[in-house]
């Protein structure tokens, strides 16, 4: 989630906490929560911080919880600490804060916990699954399909598709897209041969809400598609399109793959069309590049550039400039 998505977040649970009225010294605490609230709105975080913090010396669940958040993001001057924001978001799951309790199941389940904390949990509480099924029961719908997660792959549980479709169903048929893409997995494994239209439909449906992992993922079926058909003409014009959708919805391991199909494209297409065909390859090669200075990258811009004119070089270096920014 980006800063405002965790922002509304935290305003959304500070009504639900305020109305509970589960605040320790009633109305200084909600002055100060309030004040530490606008202050994280305005993105003023060093104060924000210094109020949430001593609210939290009260165990007051909110602050607990947005200090987790500031350790998990590195907010302000705040820097990352994944056991940190572990330990706010335990104290927070524990006084059934349904986004604490996913978030706190991550950290299980991605190993970010510290030794101290995690000696402290009794055998249930150690496994991600219990703390995403309290999210889940809890209101999070979305925290099912973490439940789902866990059989598709992971050392939690042994695979089984039919259990990842049956949690990640509800939240994806709720437009939670990582579900959708969770799903469109799924069927992939599940039976290619007989569930691709399941799988292409999940991962249009997350496509739609402009999820370029989405695009990716529908791209490489595709393909896979075209080779069992043997050059479907259709299905790779479809792949190529959804490929380029996922590098315009910025999902940077398409970047040259993107390039990549342009610079194979330029020896079919005709003089006429050449000219665009090479200059989105190099757009797309250039992009790869910036996000990913590695000297494979840098290799095939090269080649691309010795065979474009060096003139249309600061245009198109511009427009990458204007993507990325």
């Amino acid at each position: 989630m980006r800063f405002n998505t965790y922002k509304q977040l935290v305003i959304g649970l500070f009504f639900i906490v305020f109305s509970q009225n589960i605040l320790a010294n009633k109305q200084d605490s909600n002055q100060s929560l309030q004040v530490a609230q606008q202050l994280l709105a305005e993105e003023k975080f060093d104060q924000s911080f210094k109020l949430f913090e001593a609210l939290a010396k009260n165990n007051h669940s909110l602050a607990n919880m947005t200090l987790g958040l500031f350790y998990k993001l590195g907010w302000g001057k705040v820097e990352k600490n994944n056991s940190q924001a572990c330990h706010w978001f335990y104290q927070a799951a524990l006084s059934e804060i349904p986004q604490a309790q996913k978030e706190f199941a991550d950290c299980i389940n991605f190993n970010y916990l510290a030794a101290p904390l995690e000696s402290q949990l009794t055998d249930v509480e150690s496994l991600p699954s219990y703390w995403y099924k309290k999210a889940f029961e809890n209101g999070l719908h979305d925290a099912g399909c973490d439940i789902g997660r866990l059989y598709l792959d992971s050392k939690w549980q042994n695979q089984d598709i039919k259990k990842v479709i049956e949690w990640c169903t509800p939240a994806a048929e709720r437009s939670a897209v990582a579900a959708q893409i969770t799903l469109g997995d799924a069927y992939v494994l599940s039976s290619p041969l007989q569930n691709v239209a399941r799988a292409e439909y999940w991962y249009q449906q997350a496509v739609q809400r402009n999820s370029g992992q989405a695009a990716f993922k529908l791209a490489n079926l595709y393909y896979s598609m075209v080779i069992t058909q043997q050059d479907d003409t259709d299905l790779m014009e479809k792949a190529v399109l959804m490929m380029e959708t996922s590098s315009s919805l910025k999902y940077a391991p398409s970047y040259e793959k993107t390039a990549a199909i342009y610079w194979r494209k330029l020896a079919t297409v005709d003089a006429e069309n050449a000219s665009s065909v090479l200059a989105k390859s190099y757009l797309w090669a250039k992009t790869a590049y910036q996000v990913n200075p590695s000297q494979e990258n840098l290799d095939f811009l090269m080649l691309i550039t010795n065979e474009m004119p060096e003139s249309w070089q600061p245009k198109l270096d511009e427009q990458v400039n204007n993507f990325l920014d």
